[in-house]
Parts: structure tokens; sequence; C-alpha cells
């Protein structure tokens, strides 16, 4: 968060967020910010690789697809 500041980038606010883990529920606190353009971000997410309403790990989705 500290270095987007210092790039630029706006906070916003404070979202709460669920990821089902083959070992269970995460939940975790990640930060709205804006770049200069005005696009928002959620930086944490971009750096887990995770995507917009994405609830499960990949390798929860890899399992539930060899299940099926």
């Amino acid at each position: 968060k500290q270095k987007k500041l210092e790039e630029g980038w706006e906070y916003c606010r404070s979202d709460n967020r669920s990821v089902q883990f083959l070992f269970g529920s995460v939940t975790f606190k990640r930060s709205l910010m804006r770049d200069k353009r005005g696009n928002s971000h959620y930086p944490l997410d971009e750096c887990l690789g995770l995507l917009p309403h994405q609830r499960y790990s990949p390798l929860v989705e890899l399992k539930v697809a060899e299940l099926a």
C-alpha cells in the first residue's frame, strides 16, 4: 500500500475478502486504490493472482474439475 501511495495512487477504502482453499476459508482485508488514471485496483488481489469475484483458489477449482 505504501509503495502505491508513493507512486501517486490514491487510497479509497478497505474491504474484506474470503477465498476457499483446500485447508479452509481465509478472510483477509485488502485496500481498494486508484491509480493516476483513475482506474480502481486491489493491489493484494493482483499480487496473489486472484480475479474479481473469484471465491475459490485455483487449486480448489482444479480439484473440483477433476471430480466432475
